[in-house]
């Protein structure tokens, strides 16, 4: 909501990114900052070939992920029970799964975390753009 009210120029969607409800070639960029973090492997492989569909080409691609192969299970989450499972995955794998699905021009930019203030894990920032 408040990047609708600092933009209101630009149409903010949510949607699943297993099956984004949006024509072939019809969106100029994706963000999913997280959005990956519950998904298998198998579910990456196919969040990408989706995201790589609806993109126009020469569309842009940006998220974030855990770099690790662990996967952290929480029963409680921000005071409240959850049954819930973060996945982590390789960079090697990240970039195999986006070259397969037709990315080009693939960034990750690497970092560790911020001591104290969040889960202390090494997270990736990727850029990858759908051929034009």
């Amino acid at each position: 909501e408040q990047a609708r009210t600092t933009h209101p120029e630009i149409n903010f969607r949510k949607g699943n990114i297993l099956e984004l409800e949006f024509d072939d070639d019809s969106i100029g960029g994706v963000v999913a900052f997280y959005a990956i973090v519950h998904f298998t492997e198998e579910q990456v492989e196919i969040a990408f070939l989706e995201v790589f569909r609806v993109l126009q080409p020469g569309g842009i691609f940006l998220f974030t992920y855990h770099i690790g192969e662990e996967t952290i299970h929480l029963d409680e989450f921000l005071g409240k029970k959850v049954d819930i499972d973060f996945m982590f995955f390789t960079t090697d794998f990240i970039f195999s799964c986006l070259k397969d699905s037709g990315f080009e021009k693939i960034k990750i930019i690497e970092r560790e975390p911020y001591p104290g203030v969040e889960y202390e894990s090494r997270r990736a920032y990727v850029f990858a753009r759908k051929p034009s």
